[in-house]
């Protein structure tokens, strides 16, 4: 990884990626959409104050739609 990288941070994430024993992506990387978008919306909707059970319950039928279920 060393020397591909520019970009000081990005270069030390490969690093640390490149070295790792292990690698465990976020659910929202396993699910297919549209889980993941609105996963990452319902967080930013959460922490800037909206309902957070109304947003748990949108990544729910997220989920469920990408599971087909």
């Amino acid at each position: 990884a060393n020397g591909k990288y520019t970009d000081p941070q990005v270069a030390k994430m490969a690093e640390i990626l490149a070295n790792a024993s292990g690698f465990t992506p976020d659910i929202g990387d396993t699910i297919p959409a549209p889980f993941g978008t609105t996963e990452w919306t319902a967080i930013i909707n959460a922490v800037q104050g909206k309902d957070i059970q109304t947003e748990l319950n949108t990544v729910e039928q997220a989920q469920m739609q990408a599971l087909g279920k």
